[in-house]
């Protein structure tokens, strides 16, 4: 197994055997460094990174088939509402 396999499969196990109040406190930590990171950042800074991120995901958009983007949509749905079912609760 190579080590991104492996870490992928680390991460998922570790993931999956958070509570919902860890999980909570994981994303709140990485909301807060983003947020951190974000106002360290010069506007010139800022408008580098958007349009690497428009072009990364142009790129993405492009490659995919009809088939590959409906397997995604379907994909983030199910991603979505099991996440709402989580916050639901």
């Amino acid at each position: 197994m190579d080590r991104n396999a492996y870490m992928r499969e680390y991460n998922r196990r570790r993931y999956e055997a958070e509570t919902p109040i860890e999980r909570e406190e994981r994303l709140a930590y990485g909301r807060m460094m983003y947020r951190i990171r974000r106002q360290a950042e010069t506007p010139e800074q800022r408008e580098a990174r958007i349009a690497k991120e428009r072009e990364r995901h142009r790129r993405l958009r492009e490659a995919e088939t009809a088939e590959q983007r409906k397997a995604r949509l379907i994909k983030q749905r199910e991603y979505n509402s099991k996440r709402k079912a989580i916050h639901d609760h």
